[in-house]
């Protein structure tokens, strides 16, 4: 299945843009000397709803917004956790006006094992998609479009693997300078399986929005790339600095979506430096 190269390069952006901002909610700190045991190491059993919203700045002017909530399902027979991130990207690229869409869905059941999802990323008339659901052999279906263009796999996604979206937030907490966490990955777009390592910093005093904030500041490392995150005593990343050069940073729901608003122009997507765009290296670093 072949999948388009703009929509291909839009995958790849999106894992740059959020490879920190994998969904994590009040993380336990014992696991940061090992590998995260899947989401069962990473939810708390007492967190039943969450919801957060983020805006994205290229060159310091709004592009976009993340939304994130986690609730139970009360309608489901095992009362499935279920965990939804919406991402809207606006930009001007080729002086032409484009946006991405993405939209993923985790449903999980009372273990915190993965049992369904969803997931598709758009641009304009293009897009791809994945959804995939566990079979009763514990083998995991997985229908993919590109184009209209569908097709089926069937594979085994280890109890220690989390599900990658490009438009997931990092929450994590009680994490001491030093400390350190691997993380196994699966991007469902690419069936691709990656490890992505987490080291705790500093603490440090950040402002956003006028307020101060007392913060560790996280380094993701994957592929021979890295970002930097800030992250509160509550487990929410309020900050993040991409290789792109773009900011991520937590906010209300209003200014969220008053960074997709057509009251003001969109920013360019990439800026030149020396005849290389940020997008051609990261294409060139996940490629590898």
């Amino acid at each position: 299945m072949r999948i388009p190269v703009l929509i291909r390069s839009a995958i790849i952006v999106l894992w740059g843009v959020s490879m920190a901002a994998l969904l994590r909610y009040e993380a336990y700190p014992e696991w940061f000397t090992r590998t995260v045991p899947g989401y069962k190491g990473l939810i708390s059993d007492t967190l039943l709803a969450r919801e957060t919203w983020s805006r994205l700045l290229i060159n310091n002017t709004p592009a976009g917004y993340s939304h994130t909530t986690l609730s139970v399902n009360d309608d489901t027979p095992v009362n499935q956790l279920e965990i939804s991130n919406r991402l809207h990207l606006r930009f001007r690229l080729g002086g032409e006006e484009r946006r991405i869409l993405s939209q993923t869905d985790i449903a999980l059941n009372r273990d915190l094992r993965l049992v369904r999802f969803s997931t598709s990323v758009s641009t304009g008339p293009l897009g791809v998609s994945a959804r995939g659901h566990q079979r009763p052999d514990g083998l995991f279906e997985v229908t993919l479009d590109a184009g209209g263009v569908q097709s089926v796999r069937t594979i085994a996604i280890p109890p220690d693997t989390l599900l990658y979206s490009p438009s997931q937030e990092l929450a994590l907490r009680n994490l001491r300078p030093g400390t350190r966490l691997t993380l196994k990955t699966l991007n469902p777009l690419t069936l691709q399986a990656t490890v992505i390592m987490l080291e705790a910093v500093a603490r440090e005093t950040i402002t956003i929005n006028n307020e101060t904030l007392s913060v560790t500041r996280l380094v993701t490392s994957w592929q021979g790339i890295s970002l930097q995150s800030w992250v509160n005593d509550d487990g929410l990343v309020v900050r993040q600095e991409t290789p792109l050069g773009w900011i991520i940073e937590a906010c209300s729901p209003e200014a969220a979506l008053a960074a997709v608003s057509p009251l003001h122009p969109p920013p360019a997507l990439f800026s030149e430096k020396n005849g290389k765009s940020p997008l051609n290296l990261l294409i060139g670093k996940a490629l590898q």
